[in-house]
C-alpha cells in the first residue's frame, strides 16, 4: 500500500512501508516550502522510520473511543497496520497536510452541522455517539470523543438553495461521556485562564448550555475555512509514540520547539 501526501492540496510525497521501515519519499518536483514536517524537510533521500509510522503521522491517528468507532465502521478497509488506518482518516485532519490512498483526493465534502443548535441541545452520550459515527471519516486524534465539524452556510451566502458553499471544516467538537462527565467544561475554563494570561494566542472556544460539549474554532484555517497553517505536535517533535505523550515535561516540549522559532 502506498499513500499520497499532500501539502496545501498539492501532491508532495508518498508514504509506504518497506520491510520493517516506514518511508516518506518526496516527489522530484516537491517545493522546499511544502515540507511535511519540521523534522522532515524536502530532500532527495527518503525519510525512514523503524517499525512505526513517523512521529508526525502518528500524531493524527485516532485513539481510544474514536479508534473503536472507526474500527467498527471501516473494519474491512483496515489490515491491522497504522498505514491502513491513516489511509482512512488522513484525508481530513488538522493542518495543511493531508494523506490519501494513492491516486485519491482529500475528503472535503461533509454534511454540515448546526453549531448553534449543538450548543443548545441535550448532548447525551447516545446523541454524541451518533454524531461521532457520522463524522468518523473526518477524525482527529484524541482519547475523548472528538471530531471535526463543518459549519452551515451563512444565511447571506450565494449559491444553489440548500447547498452549502463553505465546504471546509471550521470547528473541533469535543464531548463528554459517562466516564468523563463535563470534561469539555474543564478544558473550556482552562482555555479561558490561559487566554487571560496573554502569553500565547488561544483558540476561541464555546461551551454548550448543558456543559457537555466544547466547540473550538479551528486555528489552522483562514477566513474562508481553508487550511493555511501547518501543525506540529510537541510530542511528535520529541519523537515520542502516542502512549508516551504524558511521559515528558513542559520544559522538554519548549526546548523541542525553540529551534524552530
Amino acid at each position: 500500500m502506498k499513500l499520497d501526501v499532500q501539502v496545501s492540496g498539492k501532491n508532495t510525497a508518498q508514504l509506504y512501508r518497506e520491510r520493517d521501515e516506514y518511508v516518506l519519499k518526496y516527489l522530484p518536483d516537491a517545493d522546499p516550502a511544502n515540507f511535511v514536517s519540521l523534522l522532515m524537510p524536502v530532500r532527495e533521500e527518503p525519510w525512514r522510520w523503524p517499525r512505526d509510522l513517523h512521529p508526525f503521522f502518528r500524531q493524527n491517528l485516532p485513539e481510544g473511543y474514536l479508534l473503536n468507532v472507526i474500527r467498527e465502521e471501516f473494519g474491512p478497509q483496515l489490515d491491522g497496520t497504522d498505514l491502513s488506518l491513516l489511509a482512512v482518516v488522513g484525508g481530513m485532519g488538522i493542518g495543511r497536510v493531508t494523506v490519501t490512498p494513492e491516486g485519491g483526493k482529500p475528503a472535503t465534502e461533509m454534511e454540515p452541522l448546526q453549531i448553534e443548535r449543538l450548543l443548545k441541545a441535550d448532548n447525551t452520550s447516545e446523541h454524541f455517539t451518533i454524531l461521532v459515527r457520522r463524522y468518523a471519516c473526518a477524525s482527529i486524534s484524541g482519547m475523548v470523543p472528538k471530531f471535526i465539524a463543518q459549519q452551515d452556510t451563512p444565511a447571506d451566502a450565494t449559491g444553489p438553495l440548500g447547498k452549502p458553499t463553505l465546504r471546509t471544516s471550521r470547528h473541533i467538537i469535543k464531548g463528554s461521556d459517562d466516564n468523563t462527565p463535563y470534561l469539555g467544561f474543564n478544558e473550556f475554563y482552562s482555555m479561558r485562564v490561559l487566554e487571560s494570561l496573554s502569553v500565547v494566542p488561544v483558540a476561541r472556544t464555546h461551551m454548550s448550555d448543558d456543559g457537555r460539549v466544547l466547540v473550538v474554532e479551528r486555528f489552522d484555517v483562514d477566513e474562508h475555512g481553508v487550511p493555511s497553517h501547518g501543525l506540529e505536535d510537541a510530542c511528535g517533535l520529541l519523537g515520542l509514540p502516542p502512549h508516551e505523550k504524558y511521559a515528558t515535561t513542559t520544559e522538554k516540549a519548549l526546548n523541542a520547539t525553540r529551534a524552530y522559532k
